[in-house]
């Protein structure tokens, strides 16, 4: 079996980097070449297990690998139109691995509010195979149209296996260096909300005030933030201005975003990669419904999210807050506090632990296994 495993942005090698070369199917992974913006924190492809690599310099190229090729399944991360384009073989296979979480019944009521569902349904259906986790991904396609169970693999998020008894801790040292910080009190990793419009855009105000603040945090009690931002810098500036005629409040926030870019105090890990080597930070602090929130219980490590009272797009939907695995914040003013509490809590690896059982992942480092060995089947 030929098994290719196509990847259209940096962001999605967390999918693919725990596969290993296996003698029962070639794997070939496609994507474009890496960038790098640091060579403190690893940024290309040498620790991807897939020994054979093709690069792409353009999306186009996709089909002639194809071609060439002739892969018996065809392996995507992402829902992007792009590979609805792409002709496969007659007999080939195409498999989604999911890279995030659903909260079923709660996404569905806010698709359906927001007029998404069609959109939903097209984009998620006509796959041979679903791979995902958390007892919530069957009833998310089930919801969607995709009755047959049988094309559903739960237990399957490859990227869980990045944060399986790995220690990024050496990478801490050598960055502080080379940030030219090495007596920090504490390290925050945030993670912001996407820019976008229609059910995004009040949402995203939420999202720069978390991130003003721990900036203004950091200057007063010798912190770092490394601030993962959905969007980069160019792609943000561009949804600031253009909706800066909608609401008042984007023209200072767009002055201050600006700015904060050259803060000592701030370092904005680049969405060329993804953000698991910086789980060296004491702290993660997450912006609205993420996958951050398994994945930071599955790397013990403590987590806040902020989540406004009210908030209806991005509720508790993976029930951290609610287990006790997250401490919530309700509005950017009780972000510090927040921190300290989950910090400080000495019975959080034990809920961490139940937590990660109850919502049905096996957190085994072998979540990439179950994947191929489902794949492999297909056949």
């Amino acid at each position: 079996m030929k098994i290719a495993y196509i990847m259209l942005d940096h962001a999605y090698k967390r999918v693919f980097q725990s596969f290993v070369d296996d003698k029962r199917a070639e794997q070939i992974f496609v994507a474009k070449p890496p960038v790098i913006t640091n060579k403190i924190i690893p940024e290309d492809y040498n620790d991807c297990g897939i020994s054979k690599k093709i690069f792409i310099s353009n999306y186009g190229d996709i089909q002639t690998c194809i071609n060439k090729m002739n892969p018996d399944v065809y392996v995507q991360s992402d829902l992007s139109d792009i590979h609805k384009s792409i002709k496969l073989p007659p007999m080939c296979k195409r498999v989604f691995i999911h890279h995030g979480l659903d909260s079923s019944k709660r996404m569905l009521d806010i698709a359906v509010k927001y007029n998404l569902l069609s959109g939903l349904k097209n984009s998620w259906g006509g796959f041979d195979m679903y791979c995902g986790a958390s007892n919530n991904f069957t009833p998310w396609l089930n919801g969607l149209g995709i009755k047959d169970n049988n094309k559903i693999i739960l237990d399957a998020l490859p990227q869980l296996d990045l944060v399986y008894n790995k220690d990024y801790n050496v990478y801490r040292g050598p960055f502080l260096a080379f940030k030219k910080l090495p007596n920090v009190e504490k390290i925050i990793l945030f993670f912001g909300q996407r820019c976008g419009g229609g059910e995004y855009v009040t949402y995203n105000k939420g999202n720069f005030d978390i991130l003003f603040e721990l900036e203004r945090l950091a200057i007063q009690n010798n912190w770092l933030i490394l601030a993962k931002p959905r969007n980069g810098f160019k792609k943000t500036m561009n949804f600031l201005t253009n909706n800066e005629a909608k609401y008042s409040w984007i023209k200072k926030y767009k002055e201050l975003y600006s700015k904060i870019q050259q803060s000592s105090r701030i370092h904005f890990i680049s969405t060329n990669t993804h953000p698991y080597y910086y789980y060296f930070a004491d702290v993660i602090v997450s912006v609205g419904l993420s996958s951050v929130e398994i994945e930071a219980a599955a790397a013990r490590k403590p987590l806040v999210v902020y989540k406004p009272d009210g908030d209806d797009l991005c509720p508790d939907g993976m029930r951290s807050v609610e287990f006790g695995v997250a401490y919530q914040s309700k509005q950017p003013s009780d972000i510090e506090n927040a921190i300290f509490l989950a910090i400080n809590d000495n019975k959080l690896l034990a809920k961490q632990e139940e937590y990660i059982k109850q919502i049905g992942i096996t957190h085994d480092g072998k979540m990439h296994e179950r994947a191929l060995n489902a794949i492999l089947r297909l056949k």
